[in-house]
This record gives C-alpha cells, structure tokens and sequence, in this order.
C-alpha cells in the first residue's frame, strides 16, 4: 500500500513538473513582443560610458501582461530591445564607473532619468510590426 501512494504521489509531481516547465519553455505562449529600435545622445553627441534604458510598465488596461525590462545603449547612443504592447515610462542609467565596483560612482545624467517616473520620456509600443526611430536627448548631469 505504501508502495502504490509512494507511485501515485510521484506520478502526481512528474506530470506537475512537465506542465510547469512546458509552460515556462521559449515559445510557450507567452507575449507576443515587438522590436524597438532607436538612439539615444548624450547632450547632443555620444555617451562617455555604456548606458542603460529601464522601460517600466505603466498601469493600465492589460499592464499585468507587461514587464520590465532594460536595453544597453552603446556608446553611439543606438539601442535595440523587444518590449510586450504597451505603454512604458523610461529612465535613464549611465555612470563614470561601475557602482558595484565604486561606491562613489558619479551619474552622468541628470538625478530625474534615474526614473521612469520623472525623465518625461514615455514609449508606446503597438502590436504588431517594430518602433524605429526613437530618438531622445539626454542632458549631462
């Protein structure tokens, strides 16, 4: 009898496990992304360090669908990322040097494009096709 609950228990988990990961798997149906390219300058011209550009869902219809996610900038301001539709703040992360590496790391941009929230930069993104072109300016700190 032990036997039989020991196989009926495991046979419960195998098939869990198989549906957990099919699920979790590329191409498992997931949303559907488009891809976003685009440049951003530094005052006008290239950036100094590597930047990153954090794109954090805004609250709405169908935002449980949207994560967030980032894309580096290199250093001729071009960037390329795949977001889920819909409506995103952007902020904005470049250092002089690696924080992790120096806790005295100094940004090169403004305080307010550290978050999405205050950098006045928005993207929307539609289903379907790409966004080309973005082109955005960021002010030295």
């Amino acid at each position: 009898m032990l036997n039989r609950l020991f196989l009926n228990v495991a046979s419960i988990v195998v098939v869990g496990l198989l549906c957990f990961t099919a699920g979790c798997s590329e191409g498992g149906g997931g949303p559907s992304t488009v891809k976003v390219t685009g440049k951003v300058t530094h005052a006008g011209g290239a950036w100094e360090q590597p930047a990153t550009l954090s794109f954090v869902p805004v609250a709405g219809p169908n935002s449980e669908k949207l994560f967030s996610t980032s894309a580096d900038v290199k250093l001729d301001g071009t960037f390329e990322v795949s977001l889920v539709p819909g409506k995103y703040e952007v902020a904005v992360n470049c250092y002089d040097s690696k924080p992790a590496e120096n806790p005295n790391a100094k940004s090169l941009v403004p305080k307010q494009y550290l978050s999405g929230g205050t950098s006045g930069l928005t993207l929307d993104v539609p289903a379907g096709g790409s966004v080309k072109d973005i082109a955005w300016d960021v002010p030295k700190a």
